[in-house]
């Protein structure tokens, strides 16, 4: 069995950058990209959440879409069940979180699953959640 450390930390603008460079699907061998966007909210306002996984890092950025709704948007990533970091995008409709990134190689393979929600306030619940499992095969 092999272990995984994820270090979380707040990422750069670099990082930013190349989080944006990628897209949505799956990038080039040696890493794995995925994005999930919520159910729509009671007013037609939505959450989106975008991961990339690598052996050098992983990114997790989070982005409220629609039509202003009173909601933020809140996204998790998972490894093997186990949450590893999470962000929310609280600045109103079209806005995003920045990147969150680990620092550190990911030692191993496994599943990731990636949720995106929107939550009525900063203490409210999670409605409207969706979510992705994608494998990552922990190699360069």
């Amino acid at each position: 069995m092999s272990k995984r450390s994820v270090i979380t930390g707040l990422g750069t603008a670099a990082a930013a950058a190349s989080l944006l460079a990628l897209g949505t699907g799956t990038a080039s061998a040696g890493s794995v990209s995925e994005s999930v966007v919520s159910y729509d909210s009671p007013k037609h306002g939505w959450a989106s959440a975008h991961a990339f996984v690598s052996v050098d890092a992983v990114f997790l950025d989070v982005c409220d879409g629609g039509k202003p709704d009173g909601r933020r948007a809140v996204g998790y990533l998972y490894f093997n069940g186990e949450l590893v970091m999470s962000a929310q995008a609280a600045g109103g409709s079209g806005s995003c979180s920045p990147p969150r990134t680990s620092l550190g190689w990911m030692d191993g393979a496994g599943y990731f699953t990636v949720e995106a929600c929107t939550r009525d306030g900063a203490n409210g619940s999670d409605q409207g959640c969706n979510s992705w499992r994608f494998y990552f095969d922990g190699e360069l």
